[in-house]
C-alpha cells in the first residue's frame, strides 16, 4: 500500500472528501485525485505534513503506519531467505556464491613468459586488478 491509498484510507475515516483536503492544503484537486488513484509513494515533506495537520494526524504515525503496510507488501529479502534455510541450503547457496563471485573478480592468464628459473607453462589465477596493474607495468629495466 502506497501513500496514497493510506491517505483515502484516512481521509474515508474523518468523512473528508477530496475537494475538501486539497482546498485545505493548497493543491489542485486533481493532483490529489493522482496521488490517490495511482497511490503515489512520494509527496513534498510540506504537503504531507500540512494533510497530516488537516486529517488531524501525528505524522509520524503516518509514516509508521506507512512502513509497516510496505513491508507487508514487499517480497522476503535474500537475507531473510538466506536465514531461513536450514544448514544444507545455505552451505549451497554458499558454495555457488563464492564461485560466481571468484568467477566475476579473477581472471585466468596463461604464464608462459621466458625466465631464468625455467618453470613449465601455467595457468594463473589473479584479480582485474592485479592483471591491470602488471598490463601497465615496466616491460624491461630500461622502461623503468
Amino acid at each position: 500500500m502506497g501513500f496514497g491509498k493510506l491517505l483515502e484510507e484516512k481521509m474515508n475515516k474523518k468523512g473528508i472528501k477530496q475537494a475538501e483536503l486539497a482546498e485545505a492544503v493548497g493543491i489542485p484537486k486533481t493532483t490529489l485525485s493522482s496521488m490517490i488513484l495511482r497511490d503515489n509513494t512520494k509527496i513534498e515533506i510540506e504537503k504531507f505534513l500540512q494533510i497530516c495537520e488537516y486529517l488531524d494526524c501525528d505524522p509520524e504515525e503516518f509514516y509508521n503506519e506507512f512502513r509497516e503496510q510496505s513491508k507487508k507488501n514487499m517480497p522476503p529479502s535474500f537475507t531473510q531467505k538466506y536465514y531461513a534455510l536450514d544448514d544444507f541450503g545455505r552451505d549451497v547457496i554458499d558454495t555457488i556464491l563464492d564461485k560466481e563471485y571468484e568467477r566475476c573478480t579473477t581472471v585466468k592468464v596463461y604464464r608462459a613468459a621466458h625466465s631464468e628459473d625455467n618453470h613449465e607453462d601455467e595457468i594463473v589465477k589473479m584479480s582485474k586488478d592485479v592483471l591491470e596493474k602488471l598490463k601497465n607495468a615496466p616491460m624491461t629495466d630500461e622502461d623503468l
